[in-house]
């Protein structure tokens, strides 16, 4: 029993830690993750040093790099402490490469892997999210920008800066990966252009020397990188990720789902909308203790989705396929035990599979989207010990 919890206690403490270190959202449960892949001892001239790891990784599952996304990491430290900082535990976020401070370039995910850095909704009231649910994880590469203040750390304080041999290195590196994966420009992108949020700080507030714009006319200094077709950002991964607007699956097959929350059923969510738009099925900080879903459509055609739940200080309940209760206790769960894991799973639908990402009760951030073919630790959404008040599903092709 001390050594499962002590596990937990350790799991709990590096996703809370990366919350505070790192720019990227809480992603959390997600995929085992293949092999590492060997990767280039330079790119475009700048030697890179790796401390590869793939416990904060997943597979692209079969998509191409289409995005190279810039974000800052937030908080001051070198390239290197952060690429060991993420290959030393769990930690629900990561990146492909880290540029320090003198120029030296750090990578901690291979690039045939999806690092967990443009996962979540979009922010409200952002100008940004230009490419919300075109760019993902699973089609993008991540750079991280070391960075230094001279003041405040808020997200949105004009203290933050680079080096000027950190955005030297950066755009060489950029420069590299678009020639080696054929990312025209207008694909070079901030995390900011994906969900809105403050990243990087710099190139978001543009307030120095160097502004975003004049970072990308640096790329556009070498005359040999991809050119542009004219609809580069119009074709979403194969997994992609639905504005919390829409109510089309990207796989052509819908999920339905509702959450049993203080004495009573909340609205249907379809894929990620219900009819007050709010993406997800839940309240936030209120314990979910039911939840019913199903696919929509004929059996043949969509298949049968199967989940089950987790009760806190409990055990998992029977699988239950397709719940949408029209029949008396069709639903997962016991009124009154909060929830504190899911597991879900497509049947009868070869070539497809099912996903389920949630929240906790006691932070902000959505944990990763945990697969049908998870393994271990990772084979479920949630954390033992804490209630979960949000949750997503999805079908998306193999």
């Amino acid at each position: 029993m001390r050594t499962k919890k002590n596990k937990v206690l350790k799991r709990l403490r590096a996703v809370a830690l990366s919350a505070v270190l790192f720019c990227t959202p809480i992603l959390g449960v997600m995929t085992v993750a293949p092999p590492i892949r060997a990767e280039a001892a330079s790119i475009n001239g700048l030697p890179i040093n790796q401390k590869l790891q793939t416990i904060n990784a997943s597979s692209r599952y079969g998509n191409d790099v289409k995005y190279i996304v810039v974000h800052y990491t937030g908080a001051p430290g070198s390239a290197a402490n952060n690429a060991t900082y993420f290959a030393n535990g769990y930690r629900g976020a990561s990146a492909h490469y880290f540029v320090g401070y003198s120029g030296e370039v750090w990578q901690s995910v291979s690039d045939s892997l999806a690092a967990w850095s443009v996962g979540g909704n979009k922010y409200p009231g952002t100008k940004g999210g230009s490419v919300y649910g075109k760019c993902t994880n699973y089609n993008s590469i991540n750079i991280e920008m070391c960075v230094r203040t001279s003041g405040s750390r808020s997200d949105t304080s004009k203290d933050w800066y680079f080096e000027n041999a950190t955005i030297n290195s950066t755009v060489k590196l950029v420069q590299g990966l678009m020639k080696k994966y054929n990312v025209p420009l207008s694909r070079v992108v901030r995390h900011y252009d994906v969900v809105g949020k403050y990243c990087p700080n710099p190139f978001v507030l543009n307030d120095d020397p160097v502004t975003w714009n004049s970072f990308k006319s640096m790329v556009a200094g070498d005359k040999n990188l991809p050119a542009d077709t004219g609809n580069s950002n119009n074709t979403p991964a194969k997994p992609s990720t639905p504005s919390s607007g829409g109510s089309v699956s990207a796989s052509g097959i819908n999920v339905r789902y509702q959450a049993y929350v203080n004495g009573q059923w909340l609205p249907w969510v379809t894929n990620y909308n219900n009819v007050s738009s709010d993406g997800y099925a839940g309240i936030p900080c209120k314990a979910i203790t039911g939840l019913k879903a199903y696919t929509v459509g004929s059996q043949s055609a969509v298949g049968n989705l199967q989940y089950r739940v987790h009760l806190r200080g409990g055990q998992w309940l029977p699988w239950v396929t397709d719940a949408s209760g029209k029949a008396p206790n069709d639903y997962a769960g016991i009124y009154g035990h909060v929830i504190d894991g899911i597991q879900v799973r497509l049947i009868n639908k070869p070539g497809y599979h099912a996903e389920v990402r949630v929240q906790l009760t006691d932070r902000t951030g959505w944990l990763g989207w945990s697969s049908q073919y998870s393994k271990g630790a990772d084979a479920y959404a949630g954390i033992y010990g804490i209630g979960i008040d949000r949750v997503q599903i999805r079908i998306v092709k193999n």
